[in-house]
């Protein structure tokens, strides 16, 4: 069973009570192909996984599920700094044993036995982090359901990647 360390980097505009954050992400994920598809394990954060026939249709589940956990973040915020401590503190849960796995896995690509050609490749020492940056006020008639959670059109966006862990 082949399994290749991740690095994705996503942006989400949320909005919630009294606020609207443009969230700047990068995490690490564990690739996975098992019998009858692939499965995305995340590392950072380590509560997610999402499983389907190949990495891209994968991808777009985890990314969505990503947005919906942030989503239902600000929900259950009550501004914009009770937000980002949530947000920060769900990315830096770490799966330890999917970070084991994770960790040998950049070892095999570094030994050259692991490759995703065409895929972009960034350090593996990319550490996770969360940039939250604040956007104009809700105006009173507008709803905190009124968000932009990453749908499909703007997984393709750059903002959005998925790279191949590799030696510094």
């Amino acid at each position: 069973m082949n399994r290749y360390p991740l690095i994705f980097s996503f942006t989400d505009t949320i909005s919630g009570s009294g606020f609207t954050a443009e969230v700047l992400t990068k995490g690490r994920l564990l690739a996975s192909l098992e019998p009858g598809g692939l499965w995305l394990y995340g590392v950072n954060p380590g509560g997610l996984a999402s499983g389907d026939e190949d990495l891209d249709r994968a991808y777009v589940g985890f990314r969505r599920t990503f947005s919906e956990v942030l989503s239902d973040i600000a929900d259950e915020s009550s501004n914009l700094e009770d937000f980002a401590a949530r947000a920060r503190a769900f990315l830096n849960e770490t799966n330890e044993p999917t970070s084991k796995e994770w960790m040998a896995a950049v070892e095999e690509v570094r030994a050259g036995k692991l490759d995703i050609p065409g895929m972009d490749r960034k350090p593996a020492e990319t550490k996770p982090e969360m940039v939250i940056r604040a956007k104009a006020e809700l105006r009173p008639n507008e709803s905190a359901s009124r968000r932009m959670c990453a749908p499909t059109v703007r997984l393709l966006q750059a903002a959005n990647t998925l790279a191949l862990a590799k030696a510094a």
